[in-house]
Protein backbone atom coordinates (compact mmCIF):
# COMPACT_ATOMS: atom_id res chain seq x y z
CA UNK A 1 0.00 0.00 0.00
CA UNK A 2 2.84 2.42 0.65
CA UNK A 3 4.23 1.77 -2.70
CA UNK A 4 0.37 2.50 -4.36
CA UNK A 5 0.00 5.75 -2.10
CA UNK A 6 3.69 7.01 -3.09
CA UNK A 7 2.40 6.61 -6.77
CA UNK A 8 -0.77 8.79 -5.97
CA UNK A 9 1.04 11.79 -3.81
CA UNK A 10 3.70 11.56 -6.47
CA UNK A 11 0.90 11.79 -9.61
CA UNK A 12 2.15 8.80 -11.30
CA UNK A 13 -1.48 7.39 -11.18
CA UNK A 14 -5.11 8.76 -10.46
CA UNK A 15 -6.29 5.60 -8.90
CA UNK A 16 -4.91 2.02 -7.87
CA UNK A 17 -6.70 -1.07 -8.58
CA UNK A 18 -5.73 -4.29 -6.90
CA UNK A 19 -6.05 -7.26 -8.49
CA UNK A 20 -6.24 -10.37 -6.52
CA UNK A 21 -4.77 -13.36 -8.73
CA UNK A 22 -7.33 -16.02 -8.69
CA UNK A 23 -3.30 -18.70 -8.49
CA UNK A 24 -0.73 -17.95 -9.26
CA UNK A 25 1.49 -18.98 -12.63
CA UNK A 26 4.69 -18.80 -11.06
CA UNK A 27 4.02 -20.10 -7.26
CA UNK A 28 3.01 -23.49 -6.39
CA UNK A 29 0.33 -22.57 -4.29
CA UNK A 30 -1.05 -20.00 -2.06
CA UNK A 31 -1.36 -19.88 2.39
CA UNK A 32 -4.75 -18.28 1.76
CA UNK A 33 -7.54 -18.78 -0.90
CA UNK A 34 -8.06 -16.72 -3.45
CA UNK A 35 -11.36 -14.50 -2.01
CA UNK A 36 -9.74 -14.51 1.31
CA UNK A 37 -6.84 -12.50 0.24
CA UNK A 38 -9.46 -10.51 -2.03
CA UNK A 39 -11.39 -9.94 1.38
CA UNK A 40 -8.06 -8.82 3.25
CA UNK A 41 -7.42 -6.43 0.70
CA UNK A 42 -11.00 -5.17 1.21
CA UNK A 43 -10.07 -4.51 4.49
CA UNK A 44 -6.65 -3.00 3.62
CA UNK A 45 -7.81 -0.07 1.83
CA UNK A 46 -11.07 0.35 3.22
CA UNK A 47 -10.24 3.95 4.30
CA UNK A 48 -8.06 4.25 1.29
CA UNK A 49 -9.44 7.07 -1.00
CA UNK A 50 -8.86 5.94 -5.02
CA UNK A 51 -7.90 2.63 -4.25
CA UNK A 52 -10.16 -0.26 -5.07
CA UNK A 53 -10.54 -3.71 -4.96
CA UNK A 54 -11.05 -5.52 -8.51
CA UNK A 55 -12.02 -9.01 -8.62
CA UNK A 56 -12.01 -9.68 -12.17
CA UNK A 57 -9.73 -12.24 -12.27
CA UNK A 58 -11.58 -14.09 -9.21
CA UNK A 59 -14.30 -14.28 -11.24
CA UNK A 60 -13.30 -15.07 -14.75
CA UNK A 61 -13.82 -18.92 -16.20
CA UNK A 62 -9.83 -17.53 -18.19
CA UNK A 63 -6.33 -18.01 -16.47
CA UNK A 64 -5.08 -15.56 -14.44
CA UNK A 65 -2.84 -13.94 -17.45
CA UNK A 66 -1.23 -10.53 -16.84
CA UNK A 67 -1.68 -9.83 -20.76
CA UNK A 68 -5.73 -11.14 -20.57
CA UNK A 69 -6.20 -8.65 -17.23
CA UNK A 70 -4.83 -5.63 -19.41
CA UNK A 71 -6.82 -6.33 -22.43
CA UNK A 72 -9.83 -6.73 -20.31
CA UNK A 73 -8.92 -3.55 -18.33
CA UNK A 74 -8.16 -1.95 -21.69
CA UNK A 75 -11.65 -2.75 -22.72
CA UNK A 76 -12.94 -1.50 -19.39
CA UNK A 77 -11.20 2.05 -19.46
CA UNK A 78 -10.58 2.56 -23.80
CA UNK A 79 -9.51 6.21 -22.92
CA UNK A 80 -7.41 5.90 -19.70
CA UNK A 81 -3.61 5.60 -19.54
CA UNK A 82 -3.27 2.46 -18.04
CA UNK A 83 -0.03 1.87 -15.57
CA UNK A 84 0.95 -0.72 -13.86
CA UNK A 85 3.01 -0.80 -10.61
CA UNK A 86 5.43 -3.67 -10.66
CA UNK A 87 8.47 -4.84 -9.04
CA UNK A 88 11.41 -5.11 -10.42
CA UNK A 89 12.19 -8.82 -9.41
CA UNK A 90 8.89 -9.26 -11.29
CA UNK A 91 9.72 -7.41 -13.66
CA UNK A 92 12.75 -9.17 -14.87
CA UNK A 93 11.24 -12.11 -15.06
CA UNK A 94 8.66 -11.03 -17.71
CA UNK A 95 10.07 -12.42 -20.85
CA UNK A 96 8.33 -15.93 -19.06
CA UNK A 97 5.21 -14.48 -18.91
CA UNK A 98 2.28 -16.16 -20.92
CA UNK A 99 2.29 -13.34 -24.07
CA UNK A 100 4.63 -10.91 -22.44
CA UNK A 101 5.39 -9.17 -25.87
CA UNK A 102 1.72 -8.08 -25.54
CA UNK A 103 1.62 -5.85 -22.52
CA UNK A 104 3.32 -2.95 -23.66
CA UNK A 105 0.26 -3.10 -25.71
CA UNK A 106 -1.71 -2.47 -22.60
CA UNK A 107 0.30 0.21 -20.30
CA UNK A 108 3.41 1.65 -19.12
CA UNK A 109 5.39 0.29 -16.71
CA UNK A 110 6.16 2.06 -13.15
CA UNK A 111 8.96 -0.14 -11.52
CA UNK A 112 9.98 -0.06 -7.86
CA UNK A 113 13.36 -1.10 -7.52
CA UNK A 114 13.38 -4.56 -5.29
CA UNK A 115 16.74 -4.62 -3.38
CA UNK A 116 19.04 -7.29 -4.45
CA UNK A 117 17.51 -7.72 -7.58
CA UNK A 118 19.49 -7.57 -11.13
CA UNK A 119 18.50 -5.29 -13.92
CA UNK A 120 15.75 -5.64 -16.38
CA UNK A 121 17.06 -7.30 -19.21
CA UNK A 122 17.54 -5.18 -22.79
CA UNK A 123 14.88 -7.21 -24.54
CA UNK A 124 12.50 -6.22 -22.72
CA UNK A 125 13.09 -2.60 -22.49
CA UNK A 126 12.95 -3.07 -26.59
CA UNK A 127 9.27 -4.10 -26.42
CA UNK A 128 8.52 -1.39 -24.37
CA UNK A 129 10.62 1.00 -25.95
CA UNK A 130 8.39 0.05 -29.33
CA UNK A 131 4.89 0.40 -28.38
CA UNK A 132 6.39 4.07 -26.84
CA UNK A 133 5.73 2.62 -23.35
CA UNK A 134 9.18 3.01 -21.47
CA UNK A 135 9.36 1.46 -18.24
CA UNK A 136 9.58 4.23 -16.04
CA UNK A 137 11.56 3.59 -12.55
CA UNK A 138 9.88 5.17 -9.64
CA UNK A 139 12.12 7.88 -7.68
CA UNK A 140 12.28 6.12 -4.27
CA UNK A 141 14.65 3.99 -2.25
CA UNK A 142 14.78 0.39 -2.90
CA UNK A 143 11.80 -1.65 -1.13
CA UNK A 144 12.81 -5.07 0.23
CA UNK A 145 9.12 -5.96 1.33
CA UNK A 146 7.52 -9.47 0.22
CA UNK A 147 4.64 -11.60 0.74
CA UNK A 148 7.49 -13.82 2.10
CA UNK A 149 8.60 -10.93 4.66
CA UNK A 150 5.03 -10.22 5.63
CA UNK A 151 4.81 -13.80 6.77
CA UNK A 152 7.55 -14.30 8.76
CA UNK A 153 6.96 -11.00 10.57
CA UNK A 154 3.42 -11.91 11.43
CA UNK A 155 4.88 -15.38 12.51
CA UNK A 156 7.29 -13.55 15.08
CA UNK A 157 4.55 -10.89 15.80
CA UNK A 158 6.29 -8.28 14.22
CA UNK A 159 3.35 -6.89 11.71
CA UNK A 160 2.92 -3.25 10.41
CA UNK A 161 -0.37 -4.44 8.88
CA UNK A 162 -4.11 -2.23 9.47
CA UNK A 163 -5.44 -2.96 12.21
CA UNK A 164 -8.66 -4.50 10.44
CA UNK A 165 -6.63 -7.34 8.54
CA UNK A 166 -4.90 -7.92 11.29
CA UNK A 167 -8.06 -9.36 13.26
CA UNK A 168 -8.91 -10.89 10.06
CA UNK A 169 -5.95 -12.65 10.16
CA UNK A 170 -6.12 -14.26 13.40
CA UNK A 171 -10.05 -14.57 13.42
CA UNK A 172 -9.48 -16.76 10.66
CA UNK A 173 -6.15 -18.25 11.83
CA UNK A 174 -4.29 -17.65 8.71
CA UNK A 175 -0.55 -17.77 8.66
CA UNK A 176 -0.26 -19.83 11.76
CA UNK A 177 2.72 -21.81 12.82
CA UNK A 178 1.95 -24.84 10.57
CA UNK A 179 1.04 -22.67 7.25
CA UNK A 180 4.26 -20.04 7.24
Amino acid sequence: MQIARYCLDKGEVDEVRFIPTRYSLSKASFLASSWTRAAMVALAISNEKNFYLDVRELVSSLPSYAVLTLQSLREEFPENQLRWIIGQDALVGLETWYCWEKIPFYCDMLMFPRLGSPPIPDKIKEVFDRYEHPIVTLDMPAVSIASSIIRKAWKEHEHNLPPAVWCYINENNLYNEKSV
